[in-house]
């Protein structure tokens, strides 16, 4: 008697989406290393000139390391999921704050 075992099938992990901005006041504010960056994942809304809504499958962990070495010195950096109160900052908090502020989601 044969018995059939269903095929295990990949995990499906969903799409997660977060607000990123970038402040490059302090660069020469050059936005093609993260508008190359961003251009990899599939699911991209641009809210301002410098910031946007992107869906990911991948961890915040990942999606923030990945931008964070593609950000300009002098750059600064804020992220945050959509759909929680889950943020990731790098440079001066303040700035990320103001950038948030002017963007509503």
């Amino acid at each position: 008697m044969m018995t059939h075992t269903k095929p295990e099938s990949p995990e499906i992990l969903p799409f997660t989406s977060y607000f990123v901005a970038v402040d490059l006041s302090r660069t020469e504010h050059d936005l093609r290393p993260i508008m190359d960056c961003l251009s990899h994942f599939p699911d991209l809304l641009k809210v301002q000139a410098s910031a946007w809504i992107v869906s990911v499958l991948c961890s915040a962990e990942e999606l923030f390391a990945t931008l964070q070495a593609a950000l300009p010195e002098g750059g600064r950096l804020w992220m945050s999921e959509t759909a929680g109160a889950c943020g990731w900052i790098a440079g001066d908090y303040r700035t990320a704050l103001q950038i948030r502020s002017r963007v509503r989601i």
